[in-house]
């Protein structure tokens, strides 16, 4: 890998290889990262690729990788990537015709990329330099096509934020393309050091300078009005803040050169209205006052993206598709920055991450169009919520309540099976007797709590470590004081599921979720746990019966762990670590629940009985009778054997000690 010493060896030199790719040269740079024009050998295409790369926290290495600047950073470093990635996993799922493209994500010499469409073209904002005002003919088919589009973002919980001229290219038929989004990019900008530009005045409302403001969907609505006004008359609206003093817009028919019908008039400038309660709060609702139909044209949408096979991709995982949501249903406190703005001013800008009742988007940032530069904020603190509105429980959806919340995947009521049959390998008498158990439809964390998430919990209520974490040397089990979820004894990143984690640590994180985003977070119930852990299946594994195929789906004790611990009784296979993994490396269960078996033991709320004798039949914990100084856990660990990595196995242990191979995730309830 070579690095272009012309730019002082910060981007990758021309002719670089990333798999298939070949970097033909930079389109831009910012403090997120760099954005290459490549050529995909496999499929004779250009393609863009965005590569993170936070000024602030990541530096490019003597061997052209990227890493943390330092050991301080590395925190701040990993928490980018994750935002990255989660931006990703939402962007290749989304197949609009008018919404750019991303094909793939790729981890690569200690950072990732993001390969997306290359859209060859003009921008809008070069088509309105060069054509004047358009009809309002061509301007509705300009609005029905980007509204449909950005309909689809705010379908899976983003906001765009960004939404100008700039921002849109046009394709050689003529067609609108939205580019530049930046989930990830805002949401590193809400923790970088940097101070620049997070809106684009003119196109921004008033509540991306506030910092009390609401930004969802309406702020869109807003950014497209400015669009459809500079359209029909050629001129940019003035900024919201001079507005609020003394609104001297005037309406877009008095200044469209052309004919403006009522209607169209009167839809750009209740888009365009300043508070945002007096706006169209939703893309349908100002479609309707444009008179669009209904769903938007037909032909701009394009089907949902399959998501790529493989039982270890960082981007999205190989079960079936599932949406991603973020439907907020209040909202609490906004987040203020000092942000300097283009026009060369100093202003207290708001920074949210929701509110309002249709969708919501990440922290505010902003690229260049053409540039791939972007800026950043540095905020004091956020508390936000979301919820899911009863139409939006559908199993399989998944949805975040918070920027740093876990992810959540809905899980539908059914009923099964408890327990394991006489006849399973490895069966204890603790997993009988077999029983029908009835669960409702509950929400469960996609993956293991992790070290980042458990961070945020940890930074806003100071929760102590305690007495140490007892860890495993190959021979026994032993406390160690200096050991905690920081250091729990071995290297960890920040997407690493959170171990050294007692029950009541577990049950703390838990509560304080539920305090920040309103909703009613817990640990699952046994019941819960391992009818999610099946996911429909009823074989020993949700795999299948043996342990032939464990690698794909499980970090469990295997070839390499023996290499390094002397272990008799491990899996034939390596799955690629000694000891835990990024949550997610592995293949998911039919519910799109990854690590489930492996990785980490997960605490679960109920408190331990010997057998199923006088358990709950309806999915309830039982916490009733029984050892409750002592609790649960499920699902094995990377030191464990394969009898051990089974849907019904099950463990318990104090509820006070920590251990390093122990960790948990969150069940919400939806009702």
């Amino acid at each position: 890998m070579t690095t272009d010493e012309r730019s002082g060896g910060d981007v990758l030199a021309a002719g670089t290889r990333l798999e298939e790719f070949e970097i033909e040269r930079e389109l831009g740079a910012g403090g997120f990262g760099v954005t290459y024009l490549a050529y995909d050998a496999s499929l004779g295409r250009r393609v863009a690729i965005k590569e993170y790369l936070p000024r602030d926290w990541g530096a490019r290495g003597p061997d052209g990788g990227v890493g943390p600047r330092s050991a301080t950073d590395a925190k701040d470093y990993e928490w980018g990537l994750d935002r990255f990635l989660e931006e990703a996993r939402v962007l290749a799922r989304l197949r609009h015709a008018h919404v750019l493209q991303v094909h793939r994500v790729i981890e690569a010499w200690g950072t990732a990329y993001m390969v997306t469409e290359y859209v060859e073209g003009r921008s809008l904002a070069e088509a309105f330099r060069a054509e004047g005002p358009w009809a309002e003919a061509r301007v509705l088919a300009l609005l029905d096509a980007l509204t449909a589009g950005l309909a689809e973002v705010h379908g899976e919980g983003l906001v765009h934020r960004d939404v100008k001229p700039a921002n849109v290219m046009l394709r050689g038929d003529g067609s609108p393309v939205l580019i530049d989004f930046g989930s990830a990019r805002q949401a590193v900008g809400g923790r970088s050091r940097s101070v620049m530009a997070v809106l684009t005045p003119g196109y921004a409302p008033f509540e991306q300078y506030s910092t009390k403001g609401v930004q969802g969907p309406w702020t869109d609505v807003y950014a497209l009005g400015a669009v459809a006004y500079e359209a029909l008359s050629g001129r940019v609206p003035e900024e919201a803040p001079e507005r609020m003093a003394e609104d001297g817009l005037r309406p877009v028919s008095e200044a469209a050169s052309q004919a403006v019908s009522a209607r169209l008039s009167s839809a750009v400038m209740s888009a365009l209205a300043l508070r945002r309660e007096d706006r169209p709060g939703s893309l349908a609702e100002w479609r309707a006052l444009l008179g669009l139909p209904e769903e938007g044209t037909a032909a701009d949408a394009g089907p949902r993206a399959p998501e790529p096979p493989g039982p270890s991709v960082p981007s999205v995982s190989s079960q079936p598709e599932s949406e991603l949501v973020a439907t907020p249903r209040r909202w609490r406190l906004a987040v203020s920055a000092m942000v300097v703005v283009a026009l060369g001013y100093t202003l207290t800008a708001s920074l949210v991450w929701l509110a309002g009742d249709d969708a919501v988007s990440e922290p505010a940032g902003t690229v260049e169009a053409g540039t791939g530069a972007d800026s950043t904020v540095a905020p004091e603190a956020v508390e936000v919520a979301l919820g899911l509105e009863a139409e939006q429980r559908r199993p399989g959806r998944l949805f975040f309540d918070c920027p740093t919340c876990p992810e959540m995947v809905v899980i539908p009521a059914g009923e099964f099976r408890m327990g394991s049959p006489a006849s399973e390998e490895g069966r204890r008498s603790t997993e009988g007797p077999l029983r029908r158990v009835a669960v409702g439809s509950f929400a469960l964390g996609r993956r293991e709590v992790t070290r980042s998430e458990y961070s945020a919990f940890v930074t806003a209520t100071g929760r102590g470590s305690g007495d140490g974490c007892f860890g495993w040397d190959g021979r026994e089990w032993s406390r160690n004081a200096e050991m905690s979820w920081r250091a729990p004894g071995y290297a960890q990143g920040g997407r690493h599921p959170a171990v050294c984690v007692s029950w009541r640590d577990a049950r703390a994180y838990a509560a304080w979720l539920s305090g920040e985003t309103g909703e009613s977070y817990r640990l699952p119930s046994e019941a819960e746990w391992e009818y999610a852990a099946r996911a429909g299946t009823t074989t020993a594994r949700y795999w299948g019966a043996g342990t032939d195929d464990q690698c794909a789906y499980a970090n469990g004790a295997d070839t390499q762990v023996t290499s390094r611990f002397n272990l008799p009784d491990v899996v034939g296979c390596d799955d690629g670590t000694i000891r835990t993994a990024s949550a997610g490396s592995y293949g998911a269960n039919d519910f799109g629940l990854f690590d489930v078996l492996g990785n980490a033991w997960e605490w679960v709320a109920d408190c331990w009985h010997a057998d199923y004798g006088a358990a709950p039949s309806d999915g309830r914990a039982w916490t009733v009778g029984g050892d409750c100084g002592r609790r649960v856990v499920r699902g094995g660990s990377w030191v464990d054997a394969p009898r051990v990595l089974r849907s019904a196995s099950r463990y318990r242990n104090s509820a006070d000690i920590r251990v390093d191979n122990f960790g948990f995730r969150v069940a919400r309830t939806l009702d």
